[in-house]
C-alpha cells in the first residue's frame, strides 16, 4: 500500500500568511453563539430528589 502525499492528491494549500485577528474574526463568524449559563442553583435536602 502506497503512502498518498497531499499533493498527489490535489489537495494542496498554500501556507496561510494571514494574521491570527483575520482567524479570530473568522471563527466568531462561524461558531455558533455560547449557550446562556444556569439561571439559579438550588439544593436539595439528602435524601430527596428534584
Amino acid at each position: 500500500m502506497a503512502i498518498l502525499e497531499p499533493a498527489a492528491l490535489g489537495v494542496y494549500a498554500p501556507p496561510y500568511t494571514g494574521g491570527y485577528t483575520a482567524v479570530q474574526a473568522y471563527v466568531r463568524g462561524v461558531r455558533p453563539a455560547a449557550s446562556p449559563a444556569f439561571k439559579r442553583r438550588f439544593e436539595t435536602p439528602p435524601g430527596r430528589q428534584a
